[in-house]
């Protein structure tokens, strides 16, 4: 019996679970951006991460609903898709982002900011979007605008959930067992 509880404690310590999270950004004269982002949820509550956390991050923005392109980076590539300077700071114990500084440092977003597609970027002085690498100025707003927000799309597992089943397994099996003696 004792080996049935630890291959389940096992399994559940082994099950790496994604913790992903959809992101919207509204910006001035009806640019806006959606998109998705994940990453192990193990990080969950740990503090601030960077683009070296994340498993994913798609962008995808609007020109007053109109699509003008998806942009997709995955760790695999090493985030080819978010351009030369990609760097991404999230808090995963407020669930928010960093926002107030240089786009460049810990403070700021610069998501294929100078990429070929579109981008976006956050930094001391403004969010933008961006489409070939060039600013969208019209998108603009100001930096003291919490425009970017992040809402959890698929809520992970507890890795624990495994042993807990197993263990209730246990216990119901022992229970039984004790009726037929």
């Amino acid at each position: 019996m004792k080996y049935i509880l630890l291959a389940a404690g096992m399994l559940a310590a082994t099950t790496a679970q994604a913790a992903e999270f959809d992101l919207t950004w509204t910006g001035s004269d009806g640019y806006s951006m959606t998109g998705s982002f994940g990453f192990d949820d193990a990080l969950l509550g740990a503090g601030a991460i960077d683009e070296t956390d994340i498993d994913f991050l798609t962008i995808e923005v609007f020109d007053n609903g109109a699509s003008l392109g998806v942009t997709t980076g995955v760790a695999g590539d090493g985030f080819a898709g978010m351009g030369p300077e990609f760097n991404f700071n999230f808090d995963t114990t407020t669930l928010s982002f960093a926002q107030g500084g240089r786009s460049d440092e810990p403070g700021g977003q610069a998501w294929n900011f100078e990429g070929p597609g579109v981008g976006f970027a956050s930094g001391s002085r403004f969010q933008l979007v961006t489409l070939n690498g060039a600013s969208i100025s019209e998108s603009a707003i100001g930096v003291n605008r919490p425009a970017l927000e992040a809402s959890v799309s698929e809520v992970p597992l507890p890795g624990a959930l495994g042993l807990l089943l197993a263990g209730l397994g246990v216990f119901s099996a022992f229970r039984l067992s004790g009726r037929r003696a």
